[in-house]
């Protein structure tokens, strides 16, 4: 059996306590002793730890923080990082202590015009991007700090020229010095071209958007050619033995196209498929709820019958009823290519500061008024609360439920 925990932020407060918020909404406080003791048990096999520490467990389980599992499950982050962090003292008050995952976008040029791209007006405004590997290697130096046991390097379009290449290897190799994981998020656009540069690198796993058939799929990226891309880089992963999975978005206009979708995905040899629901504004394209509700009983259905691993936007064990509270501005943060830094790559209307001007670590604190609102999620309208729709409405996504309520 293992112990394990919901995903959960770290808030320092004062006389050596703090504050612990978890996506179920759950509010501890902890003295500093108790902290380090949680983070030395959480994602621990039992069988592994010392009396001591099974009788904190025991402690732990009765209030309900920790629980025990069968099977040894995600770490939210590095647990030992931030428990390094907290016994020697580091950190202001209010500051948040703890990371999971940051995606950094710092890549501008994109051959493909996506529809609903949630950067496409921002980088037309603004000519000029930036990447100063200086500022670039304090950011991921503080973030290692706090525990990142993910970095995900996209765009724009990481393969899209030789310029964008370079920035992607030395984001993976800054990332790869302070022993954080790498992702590559990718249309697969260039990916063959440079398929020997990216897989001697120290990227571990390549996540290639292919969004339906080709018909759909090069309407949807606004470029002949898009889905032959994709495949190739399909294929080049396959042979040369790269971990890799297909992330699909759904529209309501690729719903109907999921089976062939998948039956063709089948045949073509790939084994691990994300399959997730458009966030947008536009009725055009979003999924209304009785298609969010077929689009969950579609994925239910291909989940038993494909051969493919299948996992998708109904997947969060952490829909909950009272408050809407997921990792965005919490666990999680996305930097642009003009060195911003976002909640979330769909809330770019609240920018939290600029890695090129500031410093990570005093961005990710509380102590920063955009941050604040973020610390206990929202309560949802009263409707919503009890509302038998609202896993197929917005579910815990709060860009969704904003986007639904325009708040």
């Amino acid at each position: 059996m293992y112990f394990y925990a919901p995903p959960f932020s770290i808030i320092k407060k004062e006389n050596d306590n703090f504050l612990i918020n978890d996506v179920l909404g759950g509010g501890f406080e902890f003295n500093k002793n108790h902290l380090v003791n949680v983070l030395e048990i959480v994602g621990k096999e039992e069988n592994s730890l010392n009396e001591s520490q099974k009788k904190s467990a025991e402690d732990f389980l009765n209030i309900r923080f920790l629980e025990k599992t069968r099977y040894k499950r995600h770490d939210y982050f590095d647990y030992s990082k931030v428990k390094e962090r907290i016994s020697r003292n580091e950190g202001d008050y209010n500051d948040l202590m703890n990371i999971g995952s940051v995606t950094f976008a710092l890549i501008k040029q994109c051959p493909y015009n996506c529809s609903e791209c949630y950067a496409k007006e921002k980088v037309r405004k603004n000519k000029i991007s930036f990447f100063r590997e200086e500022d670039v290697y304090k950011a991921i130096e503080q973030i290692s700090k706090l525990g990142a046991n993910n970095i995900s390097i996209s765009g724009g379009e990481p393969t899209a020229s030789r310029r964008s290449l370079e920035k992607t290897l030395k984001i993976a190799e800054i990332a790869e010095s302070f022993g954080i994981p790498q992702r590559l998020i990718t249309t697969g656009y260039g990916l063959k071209r440079y398929s020997e540069e990216l897989f001697s690198s120290s990227i571990k796993h390549y996540q290639i958007s292919l969004d339906g058939l080709k018909e759909y799929n090069d309407k949807y990226k606004d470029y002949l050619g898009a889905t032959k891309r994709s495949l190739e880089a399909i294929e080049e992963c396959k042979k040369q033995g790269k971990d890799y999975s297909i992330n699909t978005v759904i529209t309501k206009n690729n719903l109907k196209q999921l089976d062939k979708f998948v039956n063709f995905l089948e045949k073509s040899g790939v084994n691990n498929l994300r399959i997730t629901k458009v966030i947008s504004s536009n009725p055009k394209i979003s999924l209304n709820i009785a298609e969010s509700r077929k689009l969950k009983e579609k994925i239910e259905e291909l989940k038993r019958k494909s051969t493919l691993k299948i996992s998708g936007s109904f997947d969060n064990q952490y829909i909950q009823r009272k408050n809407i509270d997921c990792v965005a501005g919490k666990l999680y943060v996305h930097i642009d290519c003009f060195g911003g830094v976002f909640p979330c790559a769909f809330m770019q209307d609240i920018p939290l500061g600029n890695i090129y001007k500031e410093n990570f670590l005093d961005l990710w604190s509380l102590n920063n008024p955009p941050l604040k609102k973020f610390e206990r999620g929202i309560i949802p309208n009263p409707s919503c609360i009890e509302c038998k729709d609202r896993y197929f409405c917005f579910g815990n996504c709060r860009k969704e439920y904003e986007i639904k309520w325009n708040v």
